[in-house]
């Protein structure tokens, strides 16, 4: 277990008024040794060189790519910090989700939540508000029953949202010829022509189940 009195920060947000009461939360809170704010990829790459936080909150607006991108980013630094996100829809829980992040909030979560939250994903521990149990279940019982992988399963999630081969190479740092492949293949398993088929053929329970 880690020491929870010295928990090194960084807040990614471009939204200042959002950012700043975040900050204020924070900061009146003596067992965070440093709290980063950026608003911009570049600011967080520049702060990523000389610090490296324990705990990223990244703030979800309307830039799903970018947030993708430095999910990425974060997962290749050694130690790895745990990433919670912080969102206001169904669709912002689900990409937390894919990303295979630690936990994600609504904005509408109490300072008790967040302020715990930030403690459990300190510890590696996941946290998803409000719980993905139900989506779990599907998504296991659709990957057992059409023999689909832990990727062509990432891919399943994502055409049944309504999502373009664009969005998802985008979403899964994937190129769009290799995403084009696993649509096919998810196709083929599933028993579907086209992409739209997929909802026709009653997979929109699960579009229900995550929003």
């Amino acid at each position: 277990m880690r020491n929870p009195s010295r928990i090194k920060l960084l807040v990614f947000d471009e939204t200042e008024m959002y950012r700043a009461g975040l900050y204020s939360i924070l900061a009146g809170d003596d067992r965070f040794q440093e709290i980063s704010q950026v608003a911009t990829q570049r600011e967080c790459l520049e702060v990523l060189a000389h610090a490296h936080p324990e705990v990223v909150i990244i703030v979800m607006n309307d830039s799903p790519a970018m947030v993708s991108e430095l999910v990425r980013i974060f997962r290749r630094m050694v130690p790895m910090p745990s990433i919670l996100i912080i969102g206001d829809s169904g669709e912002h829980r689900f990409e937390a989700f894919t990303w295979k992040v630690n936990g994600y909030l609504p904005r509408s979560a109490s300072k008790a939540m967040f302020m715990k939250t930030i403690d459990t994903v300190y510890e590696g521990n996941f946290v998803f508000e409000p719980p993905m149990d139900a989506v779990i279940n599907y998504e296991n019982e659709v990957a057992r029953r059409f023999e689909l992988s832990e990727r062509e399963l990432d891919v399943f999630r994502l055409i049944a949202l309504g999502k373009k081969d664009k969005e998802i190479a985008s979403i899964l740092g994937l190129s769009q010829h290799t995403i084009r492949n696993h649509v096919r293949h998810v196709l083929y398993k599933l028993g579907c022509t086209r992409k739209s088929d997929v909802v026709r053929r009653g997979f929109n329970d699960y579009v229900l189940t995550v929003m």
